[in-house]
């Protein structure tokens, strides 16, 4: 059977939403404030065991097959608190060690940890991942409450861990990689925020100009009646990663595990970047400086951009698969023949 997390601290079962409600909006404390919190994939643990769902990174961290305690860039450098720090965490008459992530658009003198992790006798997946943020948890005034002031966190001496992140460079670095406009400048010209670029292209001592579209190193394929294709909205992406898992799962792509995610040999056929904005972002025309162009902003903007696996163009697995088993169809679609694949990956 498994084995749940240590529950909270038990207390009378009658509650009162609206008393609680009052009860915490009233609350005041000093010192840091701790907030325990699910993630987007893990949740609250009971699915801790599904390797899809310790891979998927965390939409805002990237960090994968692990919880953290994240902190603000401001309170880390006050603190001399450094990228995988083991910080000591005392709260709510809980003491436990986590490694430190330091979080743009955390907000200062407050931390947070999820729970879902360091579950033991769950299965060989999840068995010991992470530290159990439970216990801090509590029961009060007929609520719980996941969240506590007057936290005592200190630096410990043991060794700095090691976080398997799939996005280390976190801003956009003055180029722009998303496009983005507003909608009155795109009514005006639907090309706003996304002109079209020329590139310089070199057929021996002659140089002209061509548009992206036309940079090509394999012929473009034939195009039929129809053409499939996939579009996201960017405007309604929040970078859940759900698709990212029912990619996985659909195709039956690989886990390679926290070793090799820390090697960038994830193997997530969609990918969802995330970019900070900078406060050092160069204006037009400007170069900037390009170290200061690396930080984001203590409180920055985000932006989503999904990556897909390009099926519908140039698939790469086309060009290299040693007993043709991928093709592309007159309609766009990249085809599998399951029959004649030997596994090459």
């Amino acid at each position: 059977m498994e084995s749940a997390p240590s529950s909270p601290k038990s207390y009378k079962s009658s509650a009162n939403l609206s008393t609680a409600a009052e009860a915490v909006s009233k609350m005041t404390g000093s010192g840091m404030e701790l907030v325990v919190y699910e993630k987007t994939g893990i949740g609250n643990g009971s699915q801790s065991n599904n390797p899809w769902l310790q891979e998927l990174p965390d939409p805002v961290s990237k960090v994968t097959w692990d919880n953290y305690i994240a902190v603000s860039p401001k309170d880390a450098r006050e603190k001399s608190w450094q990228q995988g720090n083991m910080l000591q965490v005392k709260a709510n008459g809980v003491t436990e060690k986590f490694p430190v992530y330091i979080q743009p658009g955390q907000t200062p003198g407050t931390v947070s940890i999820a729970v879902g992790y360091g579950r033991t006798k769950t299965g060989k997946v999840a068995d010991n991942v992470g530290r159990n943020a439970y216990p801090f948890v509590m029961m009060k005034d007929g609520s719980m409450q996941y969240f506590a002031t007057g936290v005592e966190i200190s630096k410990t001496v043991d060794a700095d861990y090691v976080l398997a992140s799939t996005q280390t460079h976190h801003t956009m670095m003055g180029r722009a990689i998303v496009k983005e406009t507003t909608l009155e400048e795109f009514i005006k010209n639907p090309k706003a925020g996304n002109e079209e670029e020329l590139f310089g292209v070199r057929v021996g001592k002659l140089e002209s100009k061509k548009e992206a579209k036309d940079v090509n190193l394999w012929n473009d394929h034939e195009v039929g009646n129809h053409h499939w294709g996939m579009s996201i909205d960017l405007n309604s992406c929040i970078g859940c990663g759900a698709c990212v898992v029912a990619c996985t799962a659909e195709n039956n792509v690989p886990v390679v595990g926290k070793e090799e995610v820390m090697r960038s040999r994830e193997m997530h056929w969609i990918r969802i970047d995330r970019y900070f904005s900078s406060d050092f972002d160069p204006k037009e025309g400007e170069q900037g400086d390009i170290k200061k162009m690396e930080n984001p902003s203590d409180m920055p903007k985000v932006v989503f951009q999904p990556v897909m696996c390009q099926h519908c163009a140039h698939a790469p697995c086309e060009t290299v698969c040693p007993v043709i088993a991928t093709s592309h169809s007159s309609e766009g679609m990249n085809q599998m023949i399951y029959n004649r694949c030997v596994g090459t990956r």
